[in-house]
């Protein structure tokens, strides 16, 4: 039996020590709040009592409410003074000129259910009880388990603190995205194809973003944050390309227009030089790319301040784990008119993607000593399963309307890195501006060879941008 328990006891303290090192992997540099030496097994020598009595009544319910002025009542139930006790230990953690007083009342209260636990532990023993059956006793024991002698007041939350903790925020902003190549048209020389000079559009594009989102605070803390938070949001994108792209001329060379597979003249049209008659005299190109995300993530608060007395709120971690689902719509257009032949062409290319997918990501935050502002950088990831459906379709003068089915269920990788500052980390409203930069990996492009039906692949869109966020917590 004894070797059971050694045994019970060794794996219980080899799980804890993996997930102590997990927690160092996540968060160099910072103290864990979790003594290393806390065993919930062993209890403290004031509680290791064999025997005790029933009573209705506790002596906790005529303790003296000790020197703390205002903040003790006339007496206390023990689900009080363990409260008590945890708001002392949470004002302590917020630092400022009182800390030391938090501190000393934490170290007060505490003491007072200690003894009290341990007077009323004995008179449940002299009456013959076990005080272990008792409901209070073990309440208390298992708080005086949890609530060290000493309390850590490294700082485990900064700035304000909303009564309920909740928050809205919304925001916009703008980037530039860099696309991937779309390429349309083409020349034929001596036998020879080249889909490659022809049109060819990869220009950096304006787009939108407006955001709304909000979060709420977790009633406890796990895995030694100071604080656990449920955030969820709404990012809408939106990219709009609209001009005239001109003239192209073949140079002598055949005119190629590659089709998309569909019909008998699925592989396209050529149309040779006939004296320069084959120019595309006049061209335009739009596109429209809208994507709604959402998402929800779990994200844990940690900050590192290693001297109890410092009132430099130190470097601030906020790991997070979430999933993300997205749904974008890609409409392409492009046409023009080749009068020498009397032909007009235009292709259209239509792509909806659903995508879903685990993100993760980290924030560093350094408050900026003696003000309400914040310096922030992070880096978010995310994958995405993809499920891209669509069609493409050619349409040319005196003939039907060519038009291919297109899928992907490619899986792709996206990423941002993020630098900001939040101002009014103090109060109830507060705004981040913040630059990012990134890239996108799930793209639609379409890709025609006149040779197969075309073909849609995901490909990667790089950006850089701008936000403004407003917050509002309460």
């Amino acid at each position: 039996m004894t070797g059971e328990v050694f045994a019970g006891r060794g794996a219980a303290r080899l799980c804890f020590w993996l997930l102590l090192a997990v927690s160092a992997l996540m968060l160099p540099g910072c103290q864990m709040f979790i003594d290393p030496d806390y065993d919930p097994a062993i209890t403290p020598s004031s509680l290791q009592l064999q025997t005790a009595a029933e009573s209705d009544e506790s002596i906790l319910d005529e303790l003296p409410p000790g020197p703390a002025g205002d903040l003790a009542p006339p007496s206390y139930s023990p689900e009080e003074l363990v409260a008590q006790i945890e708001r002392e230990r949470d004002w302590c953690a917020q630092g400022g000129e009182a800390r030391d007083d938090h501190r000393e009342r934490y170290r007060r209260y505490r003491k007072q259910l200690l003894d009290g636990a341990t007077a009323e532990a004995n008179a449940l023993r002299e009456a013959g009880r076990d005080p272990y059956e008792d409901e209070r006793i073990k309440y208390m024991h298992e708080a005086l388990i949890r609530l060290p002698e000493n309390p850590d007041c490294r700082k485990r939350v900064v700035g304000y603190q909303p009564e309920f903790g909740a928050s809205v925020e919304g925001g916009i902003g703008g980037m530039r995205v860099g696309l991937p190549s779309y390429r349309f048209l083409g020349t034929e020389l001596g036998g020879i194809p080249n889909l490659n000079n022809g049109y060819h559009f990869e220009d950096d594009e304006t787009a939108s973003v407006q955001k709304l989102g909000g979060g709420f605070d977790l009633e406890r803390a796990m895995l030694g944050a100071g604080r656990m938070r449920v955030q969820f949001g709404y990012t809408r994108t939106s990219l709009e390309a609209d001009r005239n792209t001109g003239a192209f001329d073949p140079m002598g060379a055949s005119l190629l227009i590659p089709g998309t597979g569909d019909g008998p003249f699925g592989a396209g049209f050529s149309l040779p030089t006939a004296g320069g008659l084959n120019v595309v005299t006049s061209s335009s190109y739009r596109l429209e790319y809208d994507s709604d995300d959402f998402y929800a993530k779990l994200m844990g608060e940690y900050w590192c301040d290693d001297d109890f007395d410092d009132d430099d709120p130190g470097l601030g971690t906020f790991p997070y784990l979430g999933l993300r689902y997205t749904s974008s719509d890609f409409r392409q257009r492009f046409g023009g008119s080749i009068p020498g032949f009397a032909r007009d062409f235009e292709y259209n290319t239509d792509v909806d993607t659903k995508s879903w997918g685990p993100i993760a990501g980290v924030q560093v935050v350094k408050p900026v000593v003696g003000s309400p502002v914040m310096l922030r950088a992070g880096v978010t990831a995310s994958v995405e399963f993809n499920d891209a459906s669509g069609s493409d379709s050619l349409d040319f003068t005196g003939f039907g309307r060519q038009t291919m089915r297109l899928s992907n269920d490619d899986t792709t990788l996206s990423y941002t890195v993020n630098a900001g500052v939040t101002v009014g980390a103090r109060s109830p409203i507060q705004f981040d501006i913040d630059a990012f930069a990134g890239s996108i990996g799930n793209t639609p492009v379409v890709t025609r060879d006149g040779v197969g039906p075309s073909r849609l692949e995901m490909e990667r869109s790089d950006y850089v941008g701008a936000a403004l966020r407003t917050t509002f917590r309460f």
